[in-house]
């Protein structure tokens, strides 16, 4: 649009003249172009207003191409030109030139290459020297013509001014990777922010590592070009170097020093276009440890867990033959962090004991898991043969026993069982002395030999043959079930039964559940101070037990 606000001042003031000096005369179509100028004059007002809002944006635009900020979206406005977002957050406007007409400003590279201003194809001065894109100058009308200053600046006119426009177009490119803004004489491109922005990505930015050994690191790169490349910054004593398969994807090859040392080390990928993306990986020293190195298992088999601390990447665990003929890998066996393994056992049916190995290889060495199998248990359980001992020739004498199986007893009296009822009568049975000297020394005690299959259920059946009067405590025995050289008890109780009546058979049942061998103990625990050894003595009509595994 041409600018012409000296031709309309002139033709407002003939106008008021003529409205003075003739009051009948008709004034509409005087008072019709008056509003008309009004409107002239309130268009080229939003016009410069424009004018200096684009100017603003192209200069920040191109300030912000030098500091690699590029554009996210571009919106049309309805008010007419565009809206641009930037990569930093900022909006710009960019308004088009008035009514299609071609813009008077416009940019140009001079001599030195600058993208400098330009009005009409010429550049625009300041102070004799063209003024760069980068430099926002300001623009308004005075007096119907255009001026502009830079700066703090004069005012400086634009000779011959006419279109106050500046962008002829805005459009993306057919590849849909820039924005274009068309000038009068010149254009800005500004580069569009893809989908898949350029990025470095590693999985796993922290790495434990050996002292000495080389670890590698998968990398990749999103919207990799064939200029991209990859480098590190190694630090105390690290040294890296990269092996690329492609553009996009390649292996850091990491060598600790000895003794290792932490440390952060910088990956950094950088692209033809200058954009960069960088990583930063820590390294530490690796450990591998387990939890529990040997694990016993019955000989029924089952599941074991091998439980493993580390921050190292080690491989598939190693089953040492022959092992892995009743060792393997249980179903689902995930490998997480965790890195609890569960193993199945197979059922021990060999006779023997056996054992084996699981070897964990890593770059902190080799860890080993030993399993120990039992053999075979057995669970059959038995019986005491008291039957098999030769009656004393004196009931009232204490005196060692030892039947067909091993059983020793000790200050027993053979009894036979003619007066019992529920017992086989005309067999022997041991019973237990009470005291039959001052000191208590001679008390009665049954050992069983060394018995196999472990223990369960042990039933006992007892009695007395002393009278009623030396029974007023009642009667009182311990049974123990030790390790095979008597050294450790493993379980013990006390039965107690009272009051007692004389050749009355009572039943203790006890719940001990060892497993493995063991020999039986029995003590009597109510010798009386008395000369008599059948006072208080206990009668053992009968022991059975039941065998147990774990």
């Amino acid at each position: 649009m041409k600018i012409t606000l000296k031709a309309i001042a002139s033709l407002v003031c003939a106008g008021m003249m003529l409205f003075t000096s003739c009051q009948k005369y008709d004034d509409s179509s005087i008072s019709g172009r008056v509003d008309d100028l009004e409107n002239r004059v309130t268009e080229l007002e939003k016009l410069v207003s424009d004018l200096n809002t684009t100017v603003q944006s192209l200069s920040t635009l191109v300030r912000d191409l030098q500091d690699d900020i590029r554009v996210v979206s571009m919106t049309t406005l309805e008010t007419g030109g565009y809206e641009l977002t930037l990569s930093n957050g900022q909006t710009l406007t960019i308004k088009d030139g008035e009514d299609g007409k071609e813009p008077s400003i416009g940019v140009k590279e001079d001599e030195n290459g600058i993208l400098c201003w330009t009005v009409n194809g010429d550049f625009l001065k300041n102070e004799g020297a063209n003024v760069p894109v980068s430099v926002a100058p300001e623009f308004e009308i005075r007096e119907g013509q255009l001026y502009y200053k830079v700066g703090d600046g004069e005012w400086q006119l634009i000779e011959g001014s006419a279109n106050i426009g500046v962008v002829k177009d805005v459009r993306k490119s057919e590849d849909g990777t820039k924005v274009i803004i068309e000038l009068a004489d010149g254009t800005i491109e500004i580069p569009i922010v893809q989908t898949q922005t350029f990025s470095l990505n590693i999985e796993n930015t922290e790495v434990a590592v050996s002292a000495g050994a080389t670890t590698q690191v998968n990398y990749t790169i999103t919207s990799a070009d064939d200029a991209t490349k990859v480098t590190a910054i190694p630090v105390n004593g690290y040294s890296v170097t990269v092996s690329s398969v492609s553009v996009s994807e390649g292996t850091l090859n990491v060598t600790a020093p000895d003794p290792v040392v932490d440390a952060d080390i910088y990956i950094v990928a950088v692209n033809g276009a200058g954009l960069t993306s960088a990583k930063i990986l820590s390294f530490a020293e690796g450990q591998l440890n387990l939890v529990k190195e040997v694990e016993n298992i019955d000989a029924n088999g089952g599941e074991i867990s091998l439980t493993i601390e580390t921050n190292l990447n080690y491989g598939e665990p190693m089953i040492v033959p022959p092992a892995e003929q009743w060792i393997r890998p249980a179903p689902d066996t995930k490998t997480l962090r965790t890195d609890v393994l569960k193993y199945i056992v197979d059922p021990n049916d060999t006779g023997t004991e056996r054992q084996g190995e699981i070897r964990i290889i890593s770059d902190a060495g080799i860890k080993v898991f030993t399993i120990i199998q039992s053999a075979t248990a057995e669970v059959s359980g038995g019986k005491a043969d008291f039957e098999t001992l030769e009656t004393s020739a004196n009931a009232n004498v204490p005196r060692e026993g030892v039947t067909t199986s091993g059983w020793q007893l000790t200050n027993m009296l053979a009894l036979t069982t003619a007066n019992w009822t529920e017992i086989p009568a005309d067999n022997t049975r041991p019973a237990l002395a009470g005291a039959n000297d001052p000191n208590n020394t001679k008390i009665g005690v049954a050992q069983s030999p060394s018995l196999s299959g472990g223990c369960g259920t042990l039933s006992i059946r007892y009695g007395t043959v002393s009278p009623v009067s030396q029974l007023t405590n009642g009667l009182a025995f311990r049974v123990e079930i030790k390790s095979v050289d008597g050294s450790t008890v493993l379980k013990s109780e006390d039965i107690i039964q009272n009051p007692v009546t004389p050749q009355t058979v009572y039943d203790a049942k006890i719940e001990f559940n060892i497993a493995g061998d063991f020999i039986i103990v029995i003590t009597n625990l109510c010798p009386l101070d008395s000369r008599m050894p059948r006072a208080s003595a206990v009668c053992l009509l009968d022991i059975s037990w039941t065998g147990y595994s774990n």
